[in-house]
């Protein structure tokens, strides 16, 4: 613990580095098979994105979304195993499409987060030392994460996201403004798993 403290207090780059990991353990996500990732291409052409490797963690893969979708949206399926299962029509593609639509507008604050931790906290510290940066800093990550949290209210119908999701997404950006770059991911998979007509070693286009 007392080295972990004098990193942080001690090198310029310590609480970004520290930033960094915690961005990237919250982006991540475990999936159970035969569960997969999938984004959209153009129209309705579903990019679907199979787990390849063994389950790690519990049976489940882990995933680092924001390694795999940066600053992108992407949504869970799961192959059709069953023929009483119900395939996802045209109607719910179109509606997950136009989920990801509205939330590239949140592309925006999540890159200009990722750029202040990754690269102008570090760089400025460096310069003028952990102490200034730090103000200066987070106050730009904090109106990084009101404009997330605007967009997300003022689109929160076509997110099909509740209140009670917007107040926990709000308290989390509240207590941590650097995972305003997960926020996408925060909203994606309050979505409901879709089945899709794809074989679950497929990883090209499922339509």
């Amino acid at each position: 613990m007392n080295a972990l403290l004098d990193f942080i207090e001690y090198t310029p780059y310590g609480l970004w580095t520290i930033a960094l990991a915690i961005m990237l353990f919250d982006s991540a996500i475990l999936l159970r098979p035969p569960l997969f990732t999938f984004s959209f291409g153009p129209r309705l052409t579903v990019l679907a994105s199979p787990t390849r490797f063994p389950f790690l963690i519990r049976d489940r893969q882990p995933i680092i979304t924001l390694i795999k979708y940066p600053l992108r949206p992407f949504f869970i399926g799961q192959p059709r195993d069953s023929v009483n299962v119900t395939v996802a029509n045209k109607l719910e593609l179109v509606r997950r499409k136009r989920i990801a639509m509205v939330s590239r507008q949140l592309c925006v604050p999540a890159g200009v987060t990722l750029g202040l931790v990754c690269v102008v906290g570090p760089a400025v510290s460096f310069i003028a030392g952990l102490e200034r940066t730090i103000i200066y800093v987070w106050v730009m990550v904090y109106a990084m994460a009101i404009e997330s949290l605007i967009v997300i209210i003022i689109s929160r119908s076509h997110l099909q996201i509740t209140a009670r999701k917007i107040v926990a997404i709000g308290f989390e950006l509240l207590i941590c403004p650097f995972l305003t770059v997960n926020v996408i991911k925060k909203i994606v998979i309050l979505q409901p798993t879709l089945v899709l007509a794809i074989a679950e070693h497929e990883s090209l286009e499922a339509y």
